[in-house]
């Protein structure tokens, strides 16, 4: 299920909740160490808003978010450099975006769940030309390859 996405306003940032940091630590089906979401760098331009799973966690490419609570009652993820957590429509694919792209979202039951329902997937048959990773992220209805999500907070 898809949810149409697009914001004409500008975001209130005063409105970050208590200006919180955290990363993202996924685990997925076959996964022995937890993964984190990342920046996908080093790859295709064409994919550099893409966002994939990353195997260090401090790394300069894993996102550290903070929630943000919009006049809506939705809340919206924005990370270090001032993007938002968001979705390529057509295949589901995670990007940062800005704001008027920003998908709202929720972290219920360790699911990281965007508004319409779906949630965090990897399929690791998805591939893209011209790409050196097959470690892109989705979302998708709850399945096989859903992703446990938890979050840890950075100080």
């Amino acid at each position: 299920m898809s949810v149409t996405i697009g914001h004409t306003d500008t975001p209130d940032t005063g409105r970050l909740q208590g200006a919180e940091r955290f990363r993202l630590k996924l685990s997925g089906p076959a996964w022995k160490t937890p993964k984190w979401l990342s920046l996908n760098v080093g790859d295709a331009l064409a994919y550099k808003w893409y966002i994939i799973f990353g195997e260090e966690r401090d790394s300069a490419a894993t996102r550290v978010f903070t929630w943000y609570t919009h006049s809506n009652k939705k809340t919206y993820l924005q990370d270090q450099d001032g993007n938002w957590l968001s979705y390529e429509a057509l295949y589901g694919v995670l990007k940062v975006t800005l704001w008027g792209s920003a998908a709202a979202w929720a972290l219920p039951s360790n699911r990281l769940v965007v508004d319409g329902g779906n949630v965090l997937t990897y399929d690791p048959n998805q591939k893209w030309p011209w790409s050196t990773t097959t470690r892109y992220l989705s979302v998708a209805p709850e399945g096989s390859e859903t992703v446990t999500v938890e979050w840890e907070y950075v100080t």
